[in-house]
């Protein structure tokens, strides 16, 4: 197997399971909001903020953590 076609599949396997978890996602977020009485359009901001923001929060922490604060500001 060729690594450009590998790195094709392994992007098309992330594709297949960011569309699918977002499916999800999209469902629970609709149950939830159902269930808590907000409004889908100020729960979907919410709940998926915090979903989309996720990487940023967790590459800070863990540079932060590592010593090194200033990484996340060079890479954006």
């Amino acid at each position: 197997m060729t690594p450009l076609l590998l790195a094709i599949l392994v992007f098309a396997g992330a594709a297949l399971i960011t569309v699918l978890g977002s499916i999800r996602l999209a469902g629970l977020g609709d149950v939830l909001a159902d269930r808590t009485g907000w409004g889908e359009a100020i729960f979907g901001a919410v709940f998926f903020g915090v979903f989309t923001s996720l990487s940023g929060i967790v590459m800070t922490a863990v540079s932060a953590a590592d010593g090194y604060p200033e990484l996340p500001t060079w890479l954006n």
